[in-house]
């Protein structure tokens, strides 16, 4: 099994463990830390936060992680790893590279997505959706940048998009060794 450092980030904590991964096994999850998100001090300190923990965690690691995983609050281009947009809860840390940061600050890879949507991928893959063909996670209070998410046949996800949307911001889901396509499945993005 591999190992992999998988953070929460959050508007009032960032939870960050340990994840052994394995192929068509279940994975397992230890030696979490969680410490305040502070959001209010900026998006300067979150994400010297969020490189605090991950360093923290490589150090607690039996054997060196492979890469870093990032579920955040805040709308997420998930094929750069960039915070596009958090609301007045977290001032500053839309326009923060986290990806391109933490991968900086760590030399370890490093994936983003929005906090919901990863909800649904863990869902899809190992919880409630397991083994349905297109399983849909809804989640009460969504705001104007979340949607539903469905897991399509053969693990492909699909996101609607955003009417809004810049054009160069497509929704996709990105899931470490996996080739994961937007919703009109014109982006695959490979990992």
């Amino acid at each position: 099994m591999a190992t992999y450092i998988g953070v929460d980030v959050g508007g009032t904590k960032i939870a960050c463990g340990l994840v052994k991964v394995g192929e068509g096994k279940t994975p397992k999850v230890s030696s979490v830390s969680k410490v305040p998100t502070d959001a209010l001090r900026g998006g300067e300190h979150v994400l010297a936060t969020v490189i605090e923990q991950v360093k923290a965690a490589m150090d607690r690691a039996d054997e060196a992680p492979l890469g870093v995983g990032i579920s955040s609050a805040g709308v997420v281009n998930p094929k750069t790893g960039d915070i596009t947009f958090a609301n007045e809860l977290m001032p500053g840390w839309g326009g923060t590279h986290l990806a391109a940061e933490v991968t900086a600050a760590t030399g370890l890879p490093c994936r983003v997505l929005n906090d919901v949507h990863a909800h649904a991928l863990g869902e899809a893959r190992w919880g409630g959706g397991k083994g349905l063909p297109s399983p849909v996670l809804e989640l009460a209070h969504l705001g104007p940048q979340q949607r539903p998410v469905i897991l399509r046949p053969e693990g492909r996800l699909a996101v609607p998009s955003l009417p809004d949307a810049d054009e160069d911001f497509v929704l996709a889901l990105v899931q470490i060794g996996r080739d994961v396509l937007c919703h009109d499945e014109r982006m695959p993005v490979e990992l």
